[in-house]
C-alpha cells in the first residue's frame, strides 16, 4: 500500500514530510514553530465536488469464519471496482453520485486452506445506482433483486455496502460530522450515534440497525498515494437484527465493532483510501428458535485509482 502513516506529533515534528505542509509554511526553518502552526491550524475536511467529477476506486473485503476458540472454518474474499460520478449538487452543496460497479471477483477458501478458482460475479457487472450520502439515516438505494441467495450474493452485498461507508458514515456532515473536525487531535461522537432504523435493500434484504456510541478522530497528517492527507480514525458500533437476509436466513442478530482509517486529501477532502477491521458476533435461530452464535472477522481495503489504473485493472 502506498501509504505513510504517523500520528500528529510525529508528523509535525518531521515537518509533515515537507510536501504535506501548506504552502504558507514551506521555507520555515524552525521545527517547533512548524509544529505549533500545524497543530493550531484549522482545516476544512468536508469533500469538495463539482458536477462531472468522476473518481475511480477498488475495494477488497475478506471474511474469516471462526469456531469458538478461534479456529478458522473458512474464508471468503471479494474484490471489485466502482466509479463515482457527480451528476449534480443539491442546494446545500451536497453531491449526488452515480455509482457503477465493475469486475467483482470472489475467492472461497475452505478450513484446510484450499482456495477455489476465482468466480466472477457477473450479476453485479454494471450495477448502477444514484445516492447522496447526506441523505437521512439509514437510506441506501442498493437493490438486491438480481442477487442470488448464496454466499456470492452475500459477498457482493457486503462489498458494495461496506465500501460506501467510508463516504457515508465518515465523510459527511449528517452522519459523520466531518465538518466538526477542524484541528488535529479533535475527536467527536458522530451524529449517527444512538440512531435506529431499517435498511431496506429490496425484497431480499432487511436489516434493523441500532448504532451505538461511535467516534471519528482527526489523528494527524500523513501522505497517501503521494498526496498530503488527513488521517481520520473511526470506531463504529452496530447492533443488528436481520428479519430477512440473502440465503434465506431470518431473525438473526449481530454485534459488530468497526475500526479503521480514512485518508482524506488535504487539497479537497476527497477520500484517497482507507481500511477497516471488524469483529462480529453473529447468531441465527435454529429450527427450535434458539439463537446459535458464531464469530466472524472481516477486513476491507479501499484505494482510489487513476482512470488509467482503473481501465487496466478492469480489463483483466
Amino acid at each position: 500500500m502506498r501509504t505513510k502513516l504517523t500520528n500528529s506529533f510525529a508528523v509535525a515534528f518531521c515537518g509533515l514530510l515537507i510536501c504535506g505542509l501548506p504552502t504558507s509554511l514551506r521555507g520555515q526553518s524552525e521545527p517547533v514553530e512548524v509544529t505549533r502552526t500545524v497543530l493550531n491550524q484549522s482545516y476544512d475536511l468536508y469533500p469538495k465536488y463539482t458536477k462531472g467529477d468522476k473518481d475511480y476506486f477498488s475495494f477488497e473485503i475478506a471474511f474469516s469464519y471462526l469456531q469458538p476458540g478461534g479456529a478458522i472454518l473458512g474464508q471468503e474474499r471479494a474484490k471489485g471496482y466502482f466509479t463515482q460520478e457527480v451528476t449534480g449538487l443539491r442546494p446545500d452543496g451536497a453531491p449526488v453520485f452515480r455509482v457503477v460497479r465493475h469486475h467483482t471477483d470472489l475467492w472461497v477458501t475452505d478450513k484446510d486452506g484450499k482456495q477455489a478458482p476465482a468466480q466472477r460475479l457477473d450479476f453485479i457487472e454494471g450495477h448502477t445506482y444514484e445516492v447522496c450520502f447526506e441523505d437521512g439515516f439509514p437510506v441506501f438505494p442498493l437493490r438486491t433483486a438480481d442477487f442470488p441467495s448464496t454466499s456470492a450474493g452475500f459477498m457482493a452485498l457486503e462489498n458494495i455496502y461496506v465500501s460506501q461507508q467510508y463516504f457515508q458514515t465518515m465523510m459527511t456532515k449528517t452522519h459523520g460530522g466531518i465538518d466538526q473536525l477542524r484541528k488535529i487531535g479533535t475527536k467527536i461522537i458522530i451524529p449517527d450515534s444512538g440512531r435506529k432504523g431499517v435498511v431496506e435493500m429490496g425484497p431480499e434484504v432487511s436489516i434493523e440497525i441500532n448504532r451505538g456510541r461511535s467516534t471519528l478522530e482527526f489523528q494527524g497528517i500523513g501522505e497517501h498515494q503521494g498526496q498530503p492527507a488527513a488521517v481520520l480514525a473511526f470506531d463504529v458500533l452496530y447492533l443488528l437484527k436481520v428479519p430477512r437476509h440473502l440465503g434465506g436466513r431470518k431473525n438473526g442478530e449481530a454485534r459488530e465493532f468497526l475500526r479503521g482509517i480514512v485518508w482524506a486529501s488535504l487539497k479537497d477532502g476527497k477520500v484517497l483510501g482507507g481500511y477497516i477491521n471488524t469483529e462480529a458476533l453473529v447468531a441465527y435461530r435454529d429450527n427450535d428458535g434458539k439463537l446459535q452464535p458464531s464469530e466472524a472477522v472481516f477486513a476491507g481495503t479501499l484505494e482510489r485509482l487513476s482512470e488509467q489504473e482503473y481501465l487496466q485493472e478492469t480489463a483483466k
